[in-house]
């Protein structure tokens, strides 16, 4: 595996910045081909994770606030 780079996002589970690329995806919801996520693994630990972390903004792009609310409750048909 290639080492990659991480000046922004270090491992959130152990903070080591030596990773190597795991995975680059193509975001499906995103209007241009050009954006896309790159997966690392994480050399000390092995977690995997998005590198860089997207921003706030990014997020609530794809959780918009009424997907959020833990508290929202279901209606169930009663026979």
């Amino acid at each position: 595996m290639t080492e990659v780079s991480t000046d922004t996002s270090p491992c959130p589970f152990c903070q080591s910045t030596k990773v190597s690329l795991f995975l680059k995806v193509f975001d499906r919801y995103a209007l241009s081909e050009e954006e896309n996520y790159t997966l690392v693994r994480c050399q000390k630990c092995k977690l995997v994770y998005l590198n860089p972390f997207p921003s706030e903004q990014q997020r609530w792009q794809h959780y918009p606030q009424e997907s959020l609310n833990q508290f929202q409750t279901f209606q169930v048909a009663r026979r």
